[in-house]
Order: structure tokens, then sequence, then C-alpha cells
């Protein structure tokens, strides 16, 4: 599956520096990685959801469909709020799901709330192709 769900990892990082994504406050060790994977591919999926929430449950298997369609693509990176709320308030997702689209380092979408698969590929393929 090319969901990577890194909800695991917590740990005290560096303030980060970047000139396209506004993530500089201290953080922790997901901020570098949702970093790297920023800037080592083209568009990146991320979705932030709390495993209590019915939308978020709703979602799960339509995330599921559309990394399966990009598989080898776009990675799409799956936060737990929860457990990554100085992340999220860093990003500004203060709702779940919230979904957001990075291009070329830079966000260049966002939905919070339940959103169709077909939305959500062609979202990822309208990046895709610019």
């Amino acid at each position: 599956m090319a969901v990577l769900d890194l909800r695991w990892w917590i740990w005290p990082c560096e303030e980060l520096e970047t000139d396209n994504i506004d993530w500089k406050r201290k953080g922790n060790k997901i901020m570098d990685d949702l970093l790297k994977i920023a800037k080592e591919n083209r568009v990146v999926l991320i979705e932030f959801y709390a495993t209590w929430c019915p939308h978020c449950k709703k979602m799960t298997p339509v995330v599921d469909d559309v990394a399966a369609l990009f598989e080898g693509q776009v990675p799409v990176v799956r936060l737990d709020i929860d457990k990554h709320s100085d992340l999220a308030d860093t990003i500004g997702a203060t709702s779940i799901p919230t979904f957001l689209i990075y291009k070329d380092d830079k966000e260049v979408w966002r939905h919070s709330g339940e959103v169709d698969a077909n939305v959500l590929a062609s979202k990822i393929n309208q990046f895709l192709l610019d």
C-alpha cells in the first residue's frame, strides 16, 4: 500500500527553516520527514485524521483507494491529529479530516471534511499534470 502512516514518529527536532513551506516553529521529527517527502516528490497528499472521528473513518477507504490509484507517483501521508497536534497547529489543520496537497514543496490545495474520491483524485491529477 502506498499510504505512509507516520503517526508513531514524534521526537523533538531543531527549528525548521525552508523557503517554501512555512513550518518554521519548533515541532517534532515528523516535520523533517514531511519536508523530505515534499522535497523528494512533486505532489504529496497529507491527511490529518483522528481514530475516534466518524467522518475520518468514512474517509479511510477513500484515501486507501486514492493511494492505490497513485501508487508510485504520489505519497499519501496520514497523521493522527491527537498524536501530532503541534504539527496540526503549525500547519493550521483545525478540523478533521483535513486534506492538503503539496506540489513542488508548496501547499496548493486544502479541504476539511469528507470529500468524494473522484474529487480528491481529480485534484491530485490536476497538480500532477500542471
